[in-house]
């Protein structure tokens, strides 16, 4: 089967862009072609497809007012996005489309493509875009619903995109525009990664049998096995993902003022980069590593040697890759209470620990109380360990997915091995 795999970046990103790229191998090793068609980028992937791509638009510097007006529009409706996917489905003929994140860079005109084109499509989603215009749900920092109802002006009238009147009306209007006009219609299931994201589409009128839970995947091969040395304990918790304000990294500093006998090291890059160095700087935080962005085995091996991972995030999480691939490292995850963290981390003391996001106090007292009794965090990294096993293997995944797949019309038979 050839399958035609849709997301606006072809480079490691983010959580997305990772599951996109294990996701294509994994594919391609159950006998599948896989096509990825996204934007043009420096960092991009290699790929034999990359003519395909189309240029990506600049949002941020366009050069005058002529520029932001069309760099707008493009956001809300490319017309020049639904004609390079329209020459890509005639070239390759795919059976099925599998969308990820279209938003802003492809637009909603390559879901009318799509209806015209008739294929089986699915979609993987990410985050909350078909919910909020400016996909966290979050206002000023605080959570937000009030445009999960369908009245997107909200996100104008508190300028939820970076402050801004005008970025936040394009974001409003392409997500106005997708709803009245039924864009996703094509999309015959929609593959929802955490039950809470699930039940959040539901409540919002998507059709229950269009929604389908199916969890994202870890390899535990990449990550070896896991020895009892390991599993708890560690000579530091560790902090991995992209260093932005809704992630929870300033109230991660301020707990770990107030827990200076955890070592902490925090791995990647991000716009709170400068702040987060500043405020070490400022505050003698010596017991804190900003180790900058990791990735392959140097990742795993810093990651192999904490006793914990932290997940504060204070914005809803959808299926937080870090918080799965800590598990399969055999180590527990404290994390904020909210959204598919409490999800992932299950009951208390099952698989980590939860405490209030933005609550210093509450994150200063698990982290020590965990570092304290490192007998603890090696039960739990074990539970965890044993949850990937379980749930979040590629084979789990691909019958899921073979599942999905085939309900959306794609020539497969679902019921194979």
């Amino acid at each position: 089967m050839t399958i035609l795999m849709v997301n606006k970046f072809h480079y490691l990103r983010g959580g997305a862009e990772r599951y996109v790229f294990d996701l294509t191998r994994l594919l391609e090793r159950e006998g599948h072609r896989v096509i990825p068609f996204a934007t043009h980028h420096r960092e991009n992937v290699s790929s034999p497809y990359s003519a395909d791509f189309i240029p990506a638009p600049d949002f941020d510097s366009p050069a005058g007012p002529g520029a932001a007006l069309r760099a707008a529009g493009r956001v809300i409706y490319s017309r020049s996005a639904r004609r390079a996917l329209a020459q890509v489905l005639a070239r390759h003929q795919p059976d099925l489309v599998h969308l990820h994140n279209i938003a802003h860079h492809f637009s909603p005109s390559v879901l009318d493509e799509l209806r015209r084109a008739g294929l089986p499509v699915v979609q993987t989603v990410h985050d909350f875009k078909l919910l909020c215009p400016t996909y966290l749900m979050l206002c000023h920092g605080e959570i937000c619903e009030r445009c999960a109802g369908g009245n997107v002006v909200h996100a104008i009238l508190h300028r939820c995109n970076r402050g801004s009147v005008l970025r936040s009306a394009v974001s409003a209007a392409e997500s106005f525009l997708a709803a009245t006009r039924d864009a996703y219609a094509p999309v015959r299931r929609f593959l929802c990664p955490s039950l809470f994201l699930l039940e959040k589409l539901r409540a919002r009128g998507f059709a229950p049998e269009r929604l389908v839970h199916l969890p994202l995947f870890v390899d535990p091969a990449r990550f070896g096995g896991v020895g009892e040395s390991e599993a708890g304990l560690g000579e530091h918790a560790i902090f991995v993902g992209r260093l932005s304000a809704e992630k929870g990294l300033r109230t991660l500093l301020q707990a770990a003022a107030a827990a200076r006998e955890v070592p902490l090291v925090i791995a990647g890059d991000g716009p709170l980069a400068p702040e987060l160095a500043r405020i070490v700087r400022d505050q003698s935080l010596t017991h804190v590593t900003l180790a900058g962005r990791l990735s392959g085995e140097a990742l795993v091996e810093r990651w192999r040697r904490a006793r914990f991972t932290l997940v504060p995030s204070e914005c809803y999480e959808n299926f937080p890759l870090a918080a799965a691939e800590s598990f399969a490292l055999g180590k527990p995850v404290v994390g904020s209470r909210l959204g598919g963290v409490a999800e992932l981390v299950g009951a208390e003391g099952e698989r980590g620990r939860l405490v209030p996001p933005r609550d210093p106090s509450a994150l200063a007292q698990a982290m020590r109380a965990l570092w304290a009794v490192p007998e603890e965090a090696q039960a739990m990294g074990r539970s965890a360990r044993a949850e990937v096993n379980r749930r979040y293997t590629p084979e789990v995944h691909w019958a899921g997915l073979r599942q999905a797949y085939a309900e959306a019309g794609a020539p497969i038979r679902a019921g194979l091995p």
